[in-house]
């Protein structure tokens, strides 16, 4: 169950961090200086999507790869395939189940396109990855900070009850 919290969390933030920078960032600054018409995908807007796509998914396969509780760096490129896979899933579901007038596969009906596509998967897989290697780097680390601290504070809380027990018997003595 904290795989499955962990790589849905991933998803969650690789999720809102694309979404801010891609909708609150990035659309606007390009609707403001080519206008709706010119800010359509282009080469330039295209690299664009996927820097922060690769931006996004870096920062999920970290966190997933973070909180998992074994395996990693399965669970930070987890992120990135289980995301293309519901996108799928829901797409297909949204043309299976319901009558829409706008085609929700309609990314995926030309060459360009299917290609793009392949290549925002591969930013993915690989921006996840290194980020689920970041990740697992950070845990380690904080483990053994944490590890560390507990040995100082069992010497600490040891020389005290040493001093503690070094006083009550010079106490005893001076009687």
């Amino acid at each position: 169950m904290r795989s499955l919290i962990a790589i849905v969390f991933g998803m969650i933030l690789a999720l809102v961090i694309g979404g801010i920078v891609l909708l609150g960032i990035v659309a606007p600054v390009f609707t403001v200086f080519m206008g709706i018409e010119g800010a359509r995908m282009t080469p330039f807007i295209g690299l664009v999507v996927a820097v922060v796509v690769g931006m996004a998914f870096y920062f999920g396969g970290m966190l997933a790869s973070y909180r998992a509780p074994f395996w990693r760096r399965l669970h930070g490129v987890a992120v990135a395939v289980i995301s293309f896979a519901v996108s799928l899933a829901v797409n297909l579901g949204t043309l299976l189940f319901f009558e829409t007038e706008q085609d929700p596969l309609a990314n995926l009906r030309t060459g360009g396109e299917i290609l793009f596509t392949a290549a925002l998967f591969a930013v993915s897989v690989a921006a996840a990855y290194l980020g689920a290697r970041r990740g697992e780097e950070v845990y380690t680390h904080n483990l053994e900070v944490s590890r560390k601290r507990e040995a100082r504070e069992r010497a600490k809380s040891k020389r005290e009850a040493a001093r503690q027990e070094a006083s009550e018997g010079a106490d005893a003595e001076g009687k």
